[in-house]
């Protein structure tokens, strides 16, 4: 996070939930606080409209209403010429009865939908249809040969909303990776696999990007980018090769397109104005470019790893390193629950954070497509990829800051601070996160505006000027002016305190704390909290060249060797053994062989 020269604004997204959220606009600069879902939180349900309409206040005989009875907003039945009003996304509208046919039904692409079974009307969901009609149709999904929704997403947008966000994304994701040796590897594989898709003739690309997240997705136009992060958790080209794979099938399957073509349903208000009042087009493009990033539907998932394994047997890589990659990453997720002291069994509810979630169903169903698949003297390519990865950046860039267990530094810009004991960090180019017990977080930034009054004023007027602060004070922290201040936010699940600390480094630079936490756990995390904020302090420039960054090595297994020495090895103080277990797929009660190549990471 926080490069030299950078000014970003706070990026809350505070998944502490998956049921509620709330919003608080803290004003300065458009920045809020989003207490519910995070935007790359998948979803447990296909991609569908996200509203159901409820029933009827009362139960009636089926009336045939009109057409334009469809639709119209109302308060109660008796508005509607069909008896029916049902919530709808923008307030309650009249609804058609099942006497009469519905209007279009457009998610299908079909001519007609069946009427709910369970209600005598057409659901709400039906009038979006009808108005997305007039701006919207259907494709044929290349990959499996049906017809799909796309909201007249064409191939000529798909790759203009690509090229649009490419230097977006590696912006936000630090930049791609400065090896040019390993970026041409890793686009040399995914030309392979693109070569044996259903869509050849695309202009694919392949990026590295230099985050260490583990993490890898696509944009519409054959843009693919993976992390070193997940390339350093692969353990040979076949894995590899199954995450490019599956991101190319989100691509041939037109994923993409069809949520795009979703949210043209989710946004009709907009459309239905464009329509109406003759806003013009260009901007309905803007709808689908929203989500590039958001997490698919579980649907989505499997499919893009059925073609994913195709496409790996069509290339002759091994279709078993689907599978085998997935449940790399599942065990990376449940090593990372555990250092957040959560059940490692929660990443199998399909809401770990991450935009492709592992449960335990997943890597199940990819093991049995791969073994169903038929590759003779299937390619595996491990030797060449360790050998790839030997000397690989591993952990966080200098540039944007370095962990080291509970603490952070920052060797360019000169400031540390540390987190309390069971707090996990998770660092990005806008912020820092850190997940900690009872569903608490920390969020830490670099203001992006110069202020040069007082530091409770800004606090108060400034950064939550749209809160209903209390306990505002200003308090002296190793030198530094800071001040801080506390709301209360309301959410679906529960109420959560929010306190806000601000650091003046210079009269141009400002650091700031937001921790939040379920009302009912913060009495318990105050005193944590507390030393979190009096730990934050100016770094020396002997201590920031003293920082070193790690990389990646790899390492003969020599006669008398074992897990336990090699983890000790590591530069953790915690889980040791785990993360070498994880990061090789090995267990401690495996016998090394002499011989064997393991990852190892240490200082550079």
């Amino acid at each position: 996070m926080l490069s030299g020269t950078a000014r970003f604004t706070l990026l809350a997204l505070l998944a502490l939930n998956t049921t509620g959220c709330i919003t608080a606009d803290l004003g300065e600069d458009g920045a809020t606080v989003d207490a519910g879902t995070s935007p790359s939180s998948p979803s447990d349900e296909p991609e569908t409209s996200s509203w159901d309409p409820s029933a009827p206040d009362t139960e009636g005989t089926q009336t045939s209403g009109t057409a334009s009875d469809f639709g119209t907003p109302c308060s109660e039945n008796a508005d509607c010429e069909s008896g029916y009003c049902v919530d709808g996304p923008e307030g309650a509208v009249c609804t058609k009865t099942c006497s009469d046919r519905s209007p279009i039904c457009i998610e299908m692409c079909v001519a007609k939908c069946e009427c709910p079974s369970s209600k005598p009307y057409w659901s709400a969901e039906q009038r979006t249809c009808l108005a997305a009609a007039q701006l919207a149709g259907c494709a044929k999904n290349p990959a499996t040969g049906a017809s799909t929704f796309t909201g007249g997403l064409s191939e000529a947008r798909e790759i203009k909303i690509g090229a649009e966000n490419h230097p977006k994304i590696i912006k936000e994701f630090g930049g791609e990776y400065g090896s040019p040796e390993l970026r041409r590897y890793v686009d040399s594989i995914g030309q392979l696999l693109a070569r044996t898709s259903e869509r050849p003739n695309l202009k694919w690309r392949f990026t590295l990007l230099n985050s260490d997240i583990i993490n890898a997705f696509a944009t519409p136009g054959g843009y693919v980018y993976i992390t070193r992060g997940l390339m350093a958790l692969a353990d040979d080209e076949a894995q590899l090769a199954s995450v490019l794979a599956h991101e190319i099938g989100h691509i041939t399957a037109l994923h993409h397109a069809r949520r795009y073509g979703q949210s043209l349903l989710a946004n009709i208000g907009v459309v239905a104005a464009a329509v109406v009042g003759g806003r013009p087009a260009a901007e309905l493009g803007q709808l689908g470019a929203v989500s590039l990033l958001q997490s698919y539907s579980r649907d989505n998932e499997y499919e893009s790893d059925q073609l994913g394994v195709r496409y790996l047997a069509r290339a002759g890589y091994d279709p078993s390193a689907m599978g085998g990659f997935l449940a790399r990453l599942r065990a990376h997720s449940r090593l990372s629950a555990k250092r957040r002291g959560e059940s490692p069994d929660s990443v199998d509810q399909f809401n770990y954070l991450a935009t492709h979630p592992a449960p335990a169903a997943r890597v199940d169903r990819a093991t049995r497509l791969g073994q169903k698949a038929s590759v003779r003297n299937p390619m595996t390519a491990r030797d060449i990829y360790l050998s790839k990865l030997n000397g690989m950046r591993y952990g966080d860039d200098p540039d944007q800051g370095l962990i080291r267990d509970r603490d952070f530094l920052h060797p360019k810009l000169h400031f540390a601070f540390r987190v309390p004991e069971g707090f996990s960090m998770f660092n990005t180019s806008k912020a820092l996160h850190a997940f900690g017990p009872g569903k608490s977080r920390i969020i830490f930034d670099l203001a992006p505006k110069p202020y040069d009054g007082s530091m409770e004023r800004y606090v108060a007027r400034v950064w939550g000027s749209r809160l209903r602060l209390r306990d505002l004070e200003t308090i002296q922290v190793n030198g530094l002016e800071a001040a801080t201040g506390v709301a209360s936010l309301r959410g679906r699940s529960g109420t959560l305190d929010a306190r806000l600390v601000a650091y003046r480094i210079d009269t141009k630079t400002i650091y700031r704390f937001v921790f939040l936490t379920p009302t009912n756990q913060t009495a318990r995390l105050s005193t944590d909290l507390r030393r979190t904020t009096f730990s934050f302090r100016r770094l020396s420039r002997q201590e920031a060249g003293r920082l070193k960054p790690l990389a990646l090595r790899i390492h003969t297994v020599r006669r008398g060797d074992t897990v336990n020495g090699f983890a000790r090895r590591m530069p953790y103080a915690d889980f040791q053994i785990e993360r070498f277990e994880v990061l090789n797929g090995i267990s401690r009660n495996d016998a090394l062989r002499v011989g064997q190549k393991i990852k190892l990471v240490t200082t550079q």
